[in-house]
């Protein structure tokens, strides 16, 4: 039964290592590949939760650990992800671009409404 314990530990691990190769390989050219890892991750993840669901808890304090290890790794990659799109908004404002950026299915977002001028006379 000891093979059954260490499932969700290796499965967090799994995970970690996608998540952890996914914001090594972030740019543009790379994008698919980290997209994949993450997939990957997600994947490892489901595997971990049915072990543990199903009993094998095995070393309680390795998952825990590794658990939280996984917890920063992806908020890492969601601050990286954060920090893409606000320069991309950033620049294409700078830049004059009609749309500041893209909905997540990936169609452009709206124009912002005009600003208004005002005048001040003295």
């Amino acid at each position: 039964m000891r093979l059954a314990a260490t499932a969700p530990l290796e499965a967090l691990r799994a995970a970690r290592a996608s998540v952890r190769l996914a914001l090594e390989s972030c740019g543009v050219p790379q994008i698919e590949g980290a997209a994949n890892l993450l997939r990957t991750a997600a994947a490892e993840m489901l595997r971990a939760e049915e072990s543990i669901r199903g009993g094998a808890i095995g070393q309680a304090g390795e998952l825990r650990g590794e658990m939280s290890l996984l917890k920063q790794d992806l908020a890492m990659l969601g601050r990286v992800i954060d920090a893409g799109g606000a320069l991309y908004r950033g620049l294409a404002l700078r830049l004059g671009s009609p749309t500041p950026g893209y909905t997540p299915p990936g169609s452009p977002t709206r124009q912002p409404a005009p600003i208004p001028a005002f005048e001040v006379q003295g």
